[in-house]
């Protein structure tokens, strides 16, 4: 009589060897795919709170409810910036959808609207970081008073962006988080 399949019984029943694996033979392929797109997810969670965090920082000097410190802002600045491109592309592999996600389908159906709000996120988060070290203070002018800025302008770059006041570049990287928001993120 074959001993083996006895001792791999016993070792699935004391927990050494998952049972399923016995049953399936593919569970922990299974299990290690699941993992992975948590983990993704996850670690996609916890750099969206930094962004978050970094633009919390800026909207409360924009707004002028905090002390306006030109260091800090392009800090924070740089922090979105460096979240943005090709590092946030590569959080959203297809179909990570995985619960607590608020990701939606909709990002892999506009793969290219995606990637282009991620790339705006380095430009403006850049250009914003720039313009403030540019620019000696805070625009004293009310955030809503700001001339609106031409979203459709595509050949823009750190350099122009640089020469414009500071809130008026704010108002295109607040512009990208929010479309990014409403066009690909599940509404809760």
């Amino acid at each position: 009589m074959n001993k083996k399949p006895k001792k791999l019984c016993l070792l699935a029943i004391l927990g050494v060897i998952p049972p399923m694996i016995l049953v399936f033979g593919i569970f922990p392929a299974v299990s290690l795919a699941d993992n992975d797109a948590i983990d993704v997810v996850q670690e996609r969670m916890l750099v969206m709170k930094s962004v978050d965090a970094a633009a919390k920082r800026i909207a409360e000097m924009m707004l002028g409810r905090d002390a306006y410190e030109r260091q800090t802002l392009a800090a924070a600045a740089r922090t979105v910036a460096s979240h943005g491109g090709s590092r946030l592309i590569q959080q959203y592999p297809e179909g990570s959808l995985e619960s607590p996600s608020k990701a939606s389908p909709k990002i892999w159906a506009d793969w290219d609207r995606f990637e282009s709000l991620a790339q705006d996120l380095v430009l403006f988060g850049e250009g914003l970081a720039q313009s403030v070290e540019r620019h000696a203070g805070p625009d004293t002018q009310p955030l809503h008073a700001t001339a609106r800025p031409d979203y459709t302008a595509r050949r823009l770059n750190t350099g122009s962006l640089s020469k414009q006041p500071p809130k008026l570049v704010y108002l295109r990287l607040l512009r990208t988080c929010m479309t990014c928001h409403t066009k690909f993120r599940v509404k809760e």
